[in-house]
């Protein structure tokens, strides 16, 4: 049986090494008075790792990421690297898309590899970002 305090331990480093891979800084490091004697967040949700661009929630858990996800992620790269290999040459970036069905294309959500993110969207939307100057709003979808 694991301990409480090693499963807390284990997500807190999950998170702090996600904010670094990411570039981002570990919320509990940027705003320590948010964690005081009431707990974090003080029953409000915040995100795990944020800058100015991107917030970020990590999720971590013993039970494997199921196989069908896994091999969509896959077969989605696989795809790509064929077909950029047998057809125009262009290299793409692969996506998978979860649809579930009778819910809105809204809602779908988008998968990609971790490395493939922050090796090509991620410098892509940092340069976006100082051009336009963009914000994120979720009631609004800008």
């Amino acid at each position: 049986m694991v301990k409480k305090a090693s499963v807390r331990k284990r997500w807190k480093r999950v998170e702090k090494r996600h904010a670094e891979l990411f570039g981002c800084r570990h919320l509990r490091d940027l705003v320590p008075a948010m964690y005081g004697r009431l707990g974090p967040y003080h029953g409000k949700q915040y995100p795990d790792w944020l800058d100015d661009m991107i917030s970020g929630e990590s999720k971590s858990g013993d039970d494997l990421i199921p196989l069908w996800m896994n091999a969509a992620v896959n077969q989605a790269i696989e795809g790509e690297h064929n077909f950029s290999m047998d057809g125009d040459g262009q290299q793409r970036i692969p996506i998978t898309v979860l649809h579930q069905n009778r819910d809105s294309y809204d809602h779908d959500i988008v998968l990609i590899r971790s490395d493939i993110f922050r090796e090509f969207i991620m410098p892509a939307m940092y340069a976006l970002w100082k051009v336009m100057g963009m914000s994120w709003d979720a009631d609004k979808k800008t």
